[in-house]
């Protein structure tokens, strides 16, 4: 599952530590800069459950940095 987090650096921060404390983390991308706004925004790809492994060539579609999952 693909997550956006958006917020101030400290707030995206605090999100990213919840989330690890609950899911497994497959990747979590560099801090953004949101337009005219002193917020920042994160990706993160984590595991929702232990069989639902996300494999690239199970993506299909790929919109604004979002992917959907056939």
């Amino acid at each position: 599952m693909k997550i956006r987090l958006m917020g101030s650096p400290q707030e995206v921060e605090s999100g990213i530590q919840r989330i690890k404390e609950i899911f497994p983390v497959i990747s979590i991308s560099r801090e953004y800069p949101n337009r005219n706004s002193a917020d920042v925004r994160v990706y993160m790809e984590v595991i929702v459950s232990s069989g639902n492994e996300l494999s690239r060539k199970n993506r299909v579609n790929n919109w604004h940095g979002f992917y959907v999952m056939d």
